[in-house]
Formats: structure tokens, C-alpha cells, sequence
């Protein structure tokens, strides 16, 4: 029998310099699933 982990929670995560990191967690244990990085929007 196969353990089926879901994802429950986002946490986005703010740098100065306006990019974000977002850790997608598993619960119960709360390992770390994928880590998504954004680049922050550059102005012209």
C-alpha cells in the first residue's frame, strides 16, 4: 500500500529586492516539496 502525501501549504517568502521564493510543503510532517523561485519585476 503507497502513502499519498498532499501538498497543503504555500509559503511565500519576500526578498528585498522584490523577488519570491515560494516552498510548497507536505503535510503531516512538513518536508519540503518543491522550492519556486520568481524573479523580481525590473521597471524601465
Amino acid at each position: 500500500m503507497a502513502n499519498i502525501l498532499v501538498v497543503e501549504d504555500e509559503k511565500p517568502i519576500g526578498l528585498e529586492d522584490g523577488s519570491i521564493y515560494t516552498a510548497e510543503l507536505r503535510y503531516p510532517d512538513k518536508t519540503l516539496r518543491c522550492l519556486l523561485y520568481e524573479a523580481a519585476k525590473t521597471s524601465q
